[in-house]
């Protein structure tokens, strides 16, 4: 699964040898197949090639006064906790 996943074009730029590891183990552990494995990793690839949220926040956060701009981690967060964090950031109750 390893080697499938570091044949991947620019999977360096995304995931760290660290975590592409893991990501190996937790598949073999979870019975993934590595082709499945290895679609979803490229489909990431693919995204951050089409979007770097890194630029877009630099940007926002460099353009716009900071009351304008709400910044979340969505991918650690629970839906819950994001949508009230959205919530009070628009000061719905």
């Amino acid at each position: 699964m390893l080697t499938a996943l570091i044949s991947i074009p620019d999977i360096g730029t995304v995931f760290s040898a660290e975590q592409l590891r893991k990501i190996s183990q937790a598949a073999h552990a979870a019975a993934l197949s590595v082709d499945e494995v290895v679609k979803k990793a490229s489909i990431i690839v693919e995204e951050r090639r089409n979007y770097d949220s890194y630029a877009a926040r630099a940007y926002l956060t460099s353009s716009l006064p900071c009351k304008q701009v709400l910044i979340l981690e969505t991918a650690t967060q629970l839906p819950e906790a994001v949508t009230k964090q959205v919530m009070e950031w628009l000061n719905i109750k």
